[in-house]
């Protein structure tokens, strides 16, 4: 049962992650009168953890129900993969790396950098899935008055 509905957590995750992008975009940076403004950071996306308490309490009080595992394992490669082509587009365009450290490497170790970072992802949203799997595993155990389970 969930200590506090989901829904009420989904809108303090939209309010927190509104009002950082508003601030966000309130400081004047070179970088956002740029070709893709601020979007071309995957900090700006994400915001790098800035909801992470909501995010932490919402996979305590809310069971997730995941898909399945490659139907999820293909949407993040869609996500890592369109983002990939947005960085190259906009190289492509300006003559320069989202990333200064792009600049630096050849195409060949780019393309295992984006792979790397791919597989990075992926492993990111596996721990994800386990980690919502074991709480609630435990969760229903502990609801059910029987002994934890072990990881094997």
């Amino acid at each position: 049962m969930a200590l506090v509905p989901c829904q009420v957590l989904r809108a303090a995750i939209l309010l927190s992650y509104c009002s950082i992008l508003c601030n966000y975009k309130a400081i004047d940076m070179p970088a956002h009168q740029t070709y893709g403004g601020s979007w071309k950071f995957l900090t700006f996306i994400d915001l790098h953890t800035t909801v992470l308490p909501f995010v932490l309490i919402e996979m305590r009080t809310t069971h997730h129900q995941y898909p399945s595992r490659s139907c999820g394992l293909a949407a993040v490669c869609t996500f890592a993969v369109g983002y990939i082509l947005w960085m190259c587009w906009i190289h492509h365009v300006t003559g320069v790396w989202v990333y200064p450290l792009l600049e630096h490497l050849s195409p060949g170790v780019k393309i295992i950098f984006f792979a790397a970072v791919t597989v990075i992802i992926n492993i990111f949203y596996l721990v994800g899935e386990v980690l919502n799997n074991y709480i609630w595993d435990t969760q229903k155990c502990i609801d059910e008055g029987k002994e934890k389970p072990k990881l094997e």
